[in-house]
């Protein structure tokens, strides 16, 4: 029996645990300035995954004729992938001040939203690991565990549309 592979496996699958551990770990110190960024840790990692996506598409050029469609399709899957998840990496900003939220992404461009706009907590995405908040006309905020002050973030939003739900409905009684 060939140990190879089990051994190949379960050293990728500790290395991958121990990453995602220290990406959550330093998404937990704040960040200056108001602002919510991705950690250099996670950064370099989308690097690191773009530079092996290009690796193991320089060897699918190389690949034999039978299996050429087969190592084009996983290279430009493993290519795009690396791609969307470095541009998430470093085009990726939330800043706040005390009346609006200002977000950047390469997904939704620049957004400048409200607080009042900010209707609350819809859900918790497991597949991304995000927050998602529900707005009234700026569509949904979603912010990620991994933005390094998150947590602290998600906490402001929730006492900020708690207390304008608690006013909203404060006016309507009157």
């Amino acid at each position: 029996m060939d140990i190879k592979y089990p051994l190949i496996g379960s050293i990728t699958g500790l290395i991958v645990y121990t990453l995602f551990n220290a990406f959550l770990r330093d998404a937990k110190n704040a960040c200056p300035e108001d602002q919510l960024v991705y950690g250099r840790g996670i950064r370099i990692t989308s690097v690191g995954a773009f530079i092996a996506a290009a690796f193991i598409g320089n060897e699918a050029l190389q690949a034999s004729p039978e299996q050429r469609v087969l190592a084009y399709i996983i290279a430009t899957l493993l290519l795009g992938g690396s791609l969307c998840f470095m541009l998430e990496t470093f085009l990726t900003r939330l800043t706040y001040d005390s009346a609006f939220v200002y977000t950047s992404s390469a997904w939704r461009g620049r957004r400048k939203i409200p607080y009042s706009a900010i209707a609350g907590f819809e859900s918790f995405s497991q597949t991304f690991y995000e927050n998602i908040f529900r707005t009234e006309g700026f569509g949904k905020l979603r912010i990620s565990v991994f933005l390094k002050g998150a947590d602290q973030f998600v906490k402001l939003l929730e006492e900020k549309a708690s207390l304008a739900a608690k006013i909203s409905d404060s006016q309507g009684a009157n």
